[in-house]
């Protein structure tokens, strides 16, 4: 018996739902990648900016003035 124009449309509602739900996975497994990596990225910017400030000969008040002056005001 024939198949007809609905069963066939239906069939790739069905494979494209299903398409999409399997892209949907990755796209959440791979952004909880990126969150993760940017984190971490954070947190070694974070540390990298700790350790400066404690070798610094400047103090915590000129560290901090210096990082909270508009660099368009000079």
């Amino acid at each position: 018996m024939p198949r007809g124009p609905k069963i066939l449309i239906d069939e790739k509602i069905v494979q494209s739902e299903a398409a999409l739900a399997k892209a949907k996975s990755r796209y959440d497994a791979e952004a909880a990648v990126l969150k993760e990596l940017l984190q971490k990225r954070q947190a070694m910017r974070d540390l990298e900016l700790m350790e400066a400030i404690a070798k610094s000969k400047r103090s915590f008040e000129e560290i901090l003035d210096y990082i909270k002056r508009d660099p368009d005001a000079d």
